[in-house]
C-alpha cells in the first residue's frame, strides 16, 4: 500500500538510511572528480587569459627594443583657437623654439587678360578686311567642316579650300544681297546685316551639314543684325 515503509522490518533498524549512506559513499569519487574538473577548467581559463596578457607585454617590450624610438623628437605648440604640431628628424637636439607669425596668408587670384586670342586678320583696312586664309587653316576655336549651311532659307556651300572671304561673298550672292556678311578685324567678328528693313535674319536649318555658323559663333537672335558671340581667333600655347 502507498505510504507504508518497512524500514527495519519491525526490528527498529533503519535500513533506508544505511542504503542512502552507502550510495552517497559510492558517489564520492564521481563528485570529487566533477569538482576537480570545474576547478581545472577555471585554472585553464585563467592561464589562457594570462597568456594573452603576457603576449601583449612581449609585444610592448619588443617595441621598446626599436632604436629609432629613442631618437625621435616631436614638438607640439598650442595657439589660441588652433593647434600646431611639428616633428623633428631623428637625433635632433632637444631644445625649445619660438615661432613668430608676422602675417597670415591671404587668398590671391591672378586673372589673365580678356580676348587675348590672335584675330583672324589684323592687317586689313578698318573696319572690315578680306581674309584669304583657307577654311582648313582658319584659327577658330573649332575647325570648320565642309558641307552646306543656310541663311534665310538660302543654301551656302562651304569647301575646305575656300577662304573666309569666299564664303562671305557666297552668303551675299546666295541671299541675293538680302544679307551682307563682312569680317570686322577690330572686333574679330563676323557681322551679318539684313538689307531689308526690320526683316530678321534666320540662321541654319535641319539639313545643314557644315558647322560654319557654329565655328563662326553665329546664332539666331530675332533681329536684322547678328554678330559673332565673341572673338573668333584662338590662342595657341607655345
Amino acid at each position: 500500500m502507498a505510504g507504508i515503509q518497512l524500514s527495519g522490518l519491525g526490528s527498529g533498524f533503519d535500513w533506508q538510511a544505511v542504503v542512502d549512506k552507502l550510495m552517497e559513499v559510492e558517489a564520492t569519487p564521481k563528485t570529487r572528480m566533477q569538482s576537480e574538473q570545474t576547478t581545472n577548467s577555471t585554472k585553464s581559463s585563467a592561464l589562457s587569459a594570462l597568456d594573452t596578457y603576457l603576449s601583449a607585454v612581449q609585444t610592448s617590450v619588443n617595441a621598446l627594443n626599436t632604436p629609432s624610438l629613442y631618437t625621435k623628437r616631436t614638438a607640439t605648440s598650442s595657439v589660441s583657437n588652433s593647434t600646431w604640431s611639428a616633428s623633428a628628424a631623428n637625433g635632433t637636439i632637444t631644445s625649445s623654439y619660438k615661432i613668430a607669425v608676422t602675417e597670415l596668408a591671404t587668398a590671391a587670384v591672378w586673372n589673365g587678360g580678356s580676348d587675348i586670342g590672335k584675330p583672324l586678320d589684323s592687317t586689313g583696312t578698318y573696319p572690315t578686311a578680306s581674309v584669304s586664309t583657307l577654311m582648313s587653316s582658319l584659327p577658330t576655336g573649332i575647325p570648320v567642316t565642309a558641307g552646306t549651311f543656310t541663311i534665310n532659307g538660302s543654301r551656302i556651300d562651304v569647301a575646305l579650300t575656300d577662304s573666309l572671304d569666299t564664303v562671305l561673298t557666297n552668303i551675299n550672292t546666295a541671299t541675293s544681297g538680302a544679307v551682307t556678311a563682312t569680317y570686322n578685324n577690330t572686333t574679330d567678328k563676323i557681322e551679318l546685316r539684313s538689307t531689308v528693313p526690320s526683316a530678321p535674319i534666320v540662321l541654319g536649318s535641319g539639313n545643314d551639314s557644315s558647322n560654319f555658323l557654329q565655328a563662326m559663333r553665329l546664332a539666331n537672335n530675332g533681329t536684322d543684325s547678328i554678330d559673332s558671340a565673341s572673338m573668333l581667333g584662338t590662342t595657341t600655347a607655345s
